[in-house]
């Protein structure tokens, strides 16, 4: 898909599944895609930008000023400012048990008061108290491949079910100290499926919204907190079902992020009316509607050093993009979602 040949190792833990993720240039950006961008007439603009250490995984939140990343050990979170003058290393202590259970194959989140460990090789969630520092684990019954909390006390999984090779999201409370399971949501067979349905959860709190975004094919989830409903809507790109080569399935969706009703996907295709030129040196961004899957236009992020972003939010008009050269850059997106504003109600 790009000038160079990327190789993506992700590891779903808990049954030992690697996959590997070929992308190549012959395929299909080499030829038309069948879809159209319309780009909006504003561009992100760079406020400041910061190299952090290799260590650094993904973004764990932003809260107030400050910006939290989570780094390759499970205790240890990085916090900067949005002037990214500062770096500061935030610790906590875990049992070095547990800890080391964790290994590296985790996500965190950070919330007002909590930090939330998913920690997939437990498997199971850690609630560390940001003021305390105690630390709660809750061990969950079987593996899961993503998850996000709704709350202190509320969590949404992606469950795997090994009896029946899928998988399913779950809500899951730990109010009571222990993990209790609220309600399930079940999948059709294509949404299901192990490797080839991997994707990324979010939480749109505006709506109160769970969304899920493939990433092999065009398909995005929408669901409320009730577990009781869910829709389906596609992306503008023209791949509906799962495209696999010798090797595997193809990333169709980069990393994507919501706020206040939208949802924003870093797309891996190339548009019909797109040069190469920019397509090469940029990241195209979708926008959609969360409740309604209408698509309100596109912008451009740069890339860095030819990489491309391994963790991105969005924090009122500041957006905040870790690359995979570990580069941060944090763009002002004030006139893009302007520009957004006659189409959805911001």
């Amino acid at each position: 898909m790009r000038v160079i040949v990327k190789l993506i190792c992700a590891i779903l833990s808990g049954i030992g599944l690697v996959s590997l993720v070929l992308i190549r240039t012959d395929m299909p950006n080499e030829r038309k895609n069948g879809f159209k961008r319309l780009f909006l007439k504003a561009s992100a603009r760079i406020r400041s930008e910061v190299t952090l250490p290799p260590t650094v995984n993904g973004i764990a939140g932003i809260q107030a000023d400050d910006i939290y990343f989570f780094t390759n050990s499970a205790d240890t979170l990085l916090k900067t400012n949005y002037k990214m003058d500062e770096v500061a290393v935030f610790t906590f202590s875990l049992e070095q048990s547990v800890k080391s259970n964790i290994g590296t194959v985790f996500s965190t989140q950070i919330g007002p008061a909590y930090s939330f460990i998913f920690a997939k090789n437990l498997p199971g969630f850690i609630r560390v108290n940001l003021f305390t520092e105690e630390t709660t684990t809750f061990m969950n019954k079987g593996a899961y491949s993503s998850g996000i909390a709704l709350s202190e006390n509320t969590y949404v999984i992606r469950q795997f079910i090994r009896s029946k090779n899928n998988s399913q999201f779950i809500k899951l409370d730990i109010s009571s100290g222990r993990t209790r399971k609220e309600g399930s949501l079940p999948l059709n067979p294509l949404d299901r499926r192990l490797l080839i349905s991997d994707g990324q959860l979010h939480y749109d709190r505006s709506t109160q919204t769970l969304i899920y975004v493939h990433y092999y094919n065009n398909t995005v989830i929408t669901f409320d907190t009730l577990m009781k409903s869910n829709r389906r809507f596609f992306t503008i790109s023209t791949v509906t079902d799962v495209p696999t080569n010798l090797y595997a399935p193809l990333v169709i969706n980069q990393k994507s992020f919501v706020s206040k009703g939208l949802l924003f996907i870093c797309s891996n295709l190339k548009s019909d009316n797109e040069t190469r030129k920019c397509y090469w040196k940029n990241i195209p961004v979708d926008v959609y509607d969360i409740q309604t899957g209408s698509y309100h236009g596109s912008f451009y992020l740069p890339l860095s050093e030819g990489k491309l972003v391994k963790s991105i939010q969005l924090y009122n008009d500041t957006l905040v993009a870790l690359y995979h050269d570990n580069n941060v850059k944090l763009f002002s997106i004030h006139h893009i979602l302007q520009a957004l504003e006659p189409s959805v109600p911001l």
